[in-house]
Parts: C-alpha cells; sequence; structure tokens
C-alpha cells in the first residue's frame, strides 16, 4: 500500500525515504509514540502495550491501522511491518533507543504471568536499555521456567549476551548453570559439564568471601 501511493519508488532506498518524509514525518505527536513504541517490540503485542505512553489510546492506534503503518493480527494482537520498524529506528537517536526498550521492557516485566515469552522479551530489551543486572535476574528467577516451556534457543540467545556482560558474580555464575542446562538438554555434554564446573567453582568462591 504505501510503495503503492509513493509513485511507483523503484528501490529499498526511495521507499525508505518515501517513509521519512511522506508518512512519518505527518504523524501526531500521540501517534507518533504509539509508532514508535510498537517498532521496538520484536513480537506482536496488545493494544495495552503500544498505548502504555501516558497520552496516548486506541484513536492513536486505529489511525496508524487506517494509515497501513500499524496492523491487526490474529488474537487481538498489533504489529508493523520490518520495513517501518526500520526506518523509524533510522530516525532516533541511542538515548530515545534505550528509552523505548526501557518502556517495553517495564511493560513487559508488569505482565510475565501472562505469557512465558514476555519473560525472554523482558530480558532482551532489558539488556538493550543498557541493564543486563535486571536481565540476569529475570533469567536467574524464571530460568528454569523458561526451559520447561520449551524457549531454549530464544533463551540461550540471552544467556549468551548476559554471559559476556558484567553482572554480580552469584549471578553471572547462574546464567552459566542454565546455559550448561540447556546445553545438557540438547546433548552437548562435554559443554554443558564445562559450564556446570564453571558456576559451581563460581559459587564456591562466592561462598567463601562471604
Amino acid at each position: 500500500v504505501l510503495i503503492g501511493q509513493s509513485g511507483g519508488v523503484q528501490n529499498w532506498h526511495d521507499v525508505v525515504l518515501y517513509l521519512e518524509s511522506e508518512v512519518l514525518a505527518t504523524l501526531t505527536p500521540s501517534e507518533r509514540a504509539v509508532l514508535e513504541l510498537s517498532t521496538i517490540f520484536r513480537y506482536p503485542m496488545p493494544l495495552r502495550a503500544l498505548t502504555s505512553v501516558p497520552g496516548t489510546g486506541f484513536d492513536d492506534l486505529k489511525s496508524l491501522m487506517d494509515k497501513s503503518l500499524i496492523q491487526h493480527t490474529s488474537e487481538d494482537l498489533y504489529d508493523v511491518h520490518d520495513l517501518i520498524r526500520e526506518t523509524a529506528a533510522r530516525l532516533r537517536g541511542l538515548a530515545e533507543e534505550r528509552e523505548l526498550h526501557r518502556r517495553a521492557f517495564e511493560y513487559l516485566k508488569e505482565h510475565i504471568g501472562t505469557d512465558p515469552r514476555y519473560a525472554i522479551e523482558a530480558q532482551y530489551h532489558a539488556r538493550c536499555a543498557s541493564s543486563p543486572h535486571e536481565a540476569a535476574v529475570i533469567a536467574s528467577d524464571l530460568g528454569l521456567s523458561i526451559i520447561e516451556n520449551g524457549y531454549l534457543e530464544e533463551f540461550m540467545e540471552e544467556l549468551s549476551a548476559l554471559e559476556e556482560s558484567s553482572l554480580p558474580p552469584a549471578l553471572g555464575f547462574t546464567v552459566k548453570r542454565l546455559i550448561g542446562e540447556i546445553l545438557s538438554i540438547w546433548g552437548e555434554w562435554d559443554m554443558a559439564l564445562q559450564k556446570f564446573r564453571e558456576a559451581a567453582i563460581g559459587f564456591d568462591k562466592v561462598g567463601d568471601l562471604v
């Protein structure tokens, strides 16, 4: 729809320029706030998530849907096209990016109990908001439940990123233990044992310091 409205743009760069100058620039502040928040989430989200910014509501979301910037998917969820997501990301700075991740994290943290995947997404947004400690706390508290629900690849991606972060020792060793749990499920026995050993040695050292 957007490409058709642009008068026959021929390449990706033209599409992005068109979206920036002819579409996104015309949004009201509240519409822009809803769209920005929707583009920071990686998956379709419910209305209450996208309108959690003060001063925004369903009317803003409906206006964005009428403009083909947000689409209503199944089960009362809303999503944006990857092109819209990437274009919006081009237009914001690092501070704004982190603030949006922070807002997404705060929403997800309060609704983790409604969807096991929210726990993984909350970790992702916490990391992107430069808060790996908060991400690691969620991993520590809910890690075994996440594994039991079968989100192994997604959780491993977050754990691997956290393992490279600067974390308090106890949280860091818990991350290693959780990595070991997933590796053992995958049958990677040698690597799992190595992680279990690193975690055990680390916990012993922490215990000696207490």
